[in-house]
């Protein structure tokens, strides 16, 4: 949080991306729950797909922070 600029620019950023991957992980996550529930206790399905989802909200901070160094320098300023 630098400045208003990176402030702004990361939430726009990480807001479309988390929707983005909002649609596409529903109807995976049901489907995952549902496959894996016949092998498996519910519980223990909703908790490893719980486990992929952390891992890819760990992977949209990454992407943002690239996206934030991509496009301002360390203190905040635009590159150009």
């Amino acid at each position: 949080m630098k400045n208003r600029d990176t402030w702004e620019f990361a939430h726009r950023f990480y807001g479309r991306l988390s929707f983005v991957f909002g649609l596409i992980l529903l109807p995976l996550t049901v489907a995952a729950i549902v496959l894996l529930s016949k092998r498996f206790s519910v519980t223990t399905a909703v908790l490893a797909v719980a486990g992929v989802q952390i891992l890819l909200l760990l992977a949209l901070i990454l992407a943002t922070e690239v996206a934030l160094r991509v496009k301002f320098d360390k203190d905040g300023g635009k590159r150009e």
